[in-house]
């Protein structure tokens, strides 16, 4: 059985991560096709094809977030399954093609609390992202100095559904390096294999503190042992994921986020922590486990 995963957009490269495990503890013989690899912001990300390609070579296809016109036009003679998987939030109207043309039984939303939140009125299942955690990149030597990450996918404004408040978060860790002297690595240009190296480097990373959910960050920075901070409560973590133990993220908000950092920067000074992030995704997030949901809804 031949699967394709489609994305018209590298969607910060989830899809691609997805395949590599579906393929190395899946077993599947799945390939990924690209509408294009990177982003008009000068990101790029790993890619394996681009559009276009025969589509008929294959039994299943798993469509990312979109349905484009030239991929449409041909699965109107495609004579398999279709699946897929919405990563973005319904207020971005990219969505209702997909589900009207693939079906509500076959649509999935991808399994993070902000998303499934957002589509409950359509009940969708969720589905794990999926990452290589023994990838040898996320076992990076830390930098010597402490190092804070901030590396957001834009810089929308805070008032924008999809926004990581890019502006407010850099304007409080400049007063925080101010404070304590930490390094700061801010972008949001870098190669996503640089990028996630970079993480995996830092000491502390800043994901989303102004939503109560997880990102791809999120897990990078736990794979790679980092102190992760976001907006995502461990109650809220728990409500949504029941099959694990309490994530070891640091919760904060954009209003408290500078005090959470100083007492957190003041505790790895002292010794007083230390990170727990490799080992709960060990537990509780691996990939050799989680593979199990792409191959109950393929009937594999």
């Amino acid at each position: 059985m031949r699967i394709l995963h489609f994305s018209q957009t590298p969607l910060a490269g989830a899809p691609w991560h997805i395949v590599q495990c579906l393929r190395k503890y899946g077993g599947l013989d799945v390939d990924l096709c690209n509408g294009r690899y990177k982003y008009a912001d000068g990101r790029v990300f790993p890619y394996e094809k681009l559009w276009p390609i025969d589509i008929h070579r294959y039994d299943i296809i798993h469509i990312h977030n979109q349905l484009p016109p030239q991929l449409l036009r041909e699965l109107k003679s495609f004579k398999g399954k279709v699946f897929a998987t919405l990563h973005s939030v319904p207020r971005l109207h990219n969505w209702k093609e997909l589900m009207e043309f693939v079906g509500k039984e076959n649509t999935f939303v991808i399994w993070q609390p902000y998303q499934v939140w957002e589509y409950k009125r359509e009940k969708l299942i969720g589905l794990p992202t999926l990452i290589d955690i023994y990838n040898p990149i996320f076992k990076q030597k830390k930098f010597d100095e402490l190092t804070i990450n901030f590396a957001p996918s834009n810089k929308l404004p805070i008032t924008h559904p999809a926004s990581k408040g890019y502006f407010e978060v850099v304007n409080i860790l400049k007063e925080v390096q101010e404070r304590t002297g930490v390094r700061l690595l801010i972008y949001s240009d870098k190669p996503h294999l640089e990028d996630i190296a970079l993480k995996c480097r830092s000491h502390i990373i800043i994901d989303d503190v102004l939503h109560s959910t997880w990102h791809l960050t999120t897990f990078f920075g736990l794979a790679g042992n980092c102190y992760v901070v976001s907006g995502l409560s461990p109650q809220v973590f728990g409500k949504w994921y029941k099959h694990g133990g309490k994530i070891p993220t640091i919760t904060a908000k954009l209003k408290n986020l500078k005090e959470v950092l100083f007492d957190l920067i003041n505790q790895i000074k002292c010794g007083i922590i230390s990170p727990q992030g490799r080992e709960w995704m060990e537990m509780y997030w691996n990939p050799k486990k989680l593979v199990n949901y792409y191959l109950e809804i393929y009937n594999i």
